[in-house]
């Protein structure tokens, strides 16, 4: 049986791809891409795309670094 896997997320994401990778509405997304610190887009042709690594910077600003709870956990076989 062939083993699944689940693809990359692309690095460059569309605004529904990237308002879903942060968890929020495509409307929102539009509101808080104004916000200072946000990243700006990057247009291609027509075409508006956000930097995924560009994103997550801007989400790690947003809070403390907080301990991670998988921190210290070690697998097993």
């Amino acid at each position: 049986m062939p083993k699944l896997t689940t693809p990359p997320v692309p690095r460059l994401l569309g605004s529904e791809m990237a308002a879903a990778y942060l968890g929020i509405s495509e409307r929102t997304l539009d509101h808080v891409r104004h916000r200072e610190g946000f990243p700006k887009p990057l247009r291609l042709g027509r075409r508006i795309l956000w930097d995924r690594k560009a994103l997550d910077e801007f989400v790690d600003s947003l809070a403390p670094q907080l301990p991670d709870a998988w921190d210290g956990v070690r697998a097993t076989a």
